[in-house]
């Protein structure tokens, strides 16, 4: 997850991007805060504004007038991340289709720029074994470790079995 994909480009806005990570990304620093800090950087700087882009943008048009979406913002911390060398990605949304007529095709392009095998795998699996299932919440947790063991990402939110 280093590499340049469809919607984060490393090389786009690069002098904007070291500088961001330049900043967060101290000598000595522990990861997490360093993090922390790039994303608080980024809230700072950056203006939300649902009007100014769309989920085509490139980073440099929201480099250029400083604003853009949730998404936008997530796009410049994984570049920045990336070209100080931390494997880094973005996931989200929610695929509907009711009926899942066009599931297939929707999940390839959504699916597009991940990693092998995933796209190889979507392009294997017939139309008609897709399957859609709703996702469910659970009531908040009040702690998210209990001695050795600490939920992290994927393990600490709930997820059909199926995806």
């Amino acid at each position: 997850m280093l590499a340049t994909t469809r919607l984060v480009a490393v090389d786009q806005g690069a002098e904007a991007l070291d500088g961001l990570a330049r900043r967060a990304f101290t000598p000595g620093r522990p990861i997490i805060d360093a993090l922390r800090s790039l994303c608080h950087e980024i809230f700072a700087t950056f203006r939300f504004d649902p009007a100014a882009t769309d989920v085509t943008t490139p980073l440099d048009d929201v480099l250029g007038p400083a604003g853009g979406v949730c998404q936008d913002f997530a796009h410049l911390a994984i570049a920045a991340c990336r070209r100080r060398g931390l494997p880094a990605r973005y996931v989200s949304g929610y695929i509907e289709t009711d009926p899942p007529a066009g599931a297939s095709a929707m999940l390839r392009s959504a699916f597009a720029d991940f990693h092998s095998p995933i796209p190889e795998l979507l392009e294997a699996t017939a139309p008609e074994a897709i399957l859609r299932n709703d996702i469910y919440d659970r009531e908040p947790t009040t702690r998210w470790g209990h001695g050795a063991v600490t939920l992290l990402g994927d393990a600490a939110h709930p997820m059909t079995p199926n995806l």
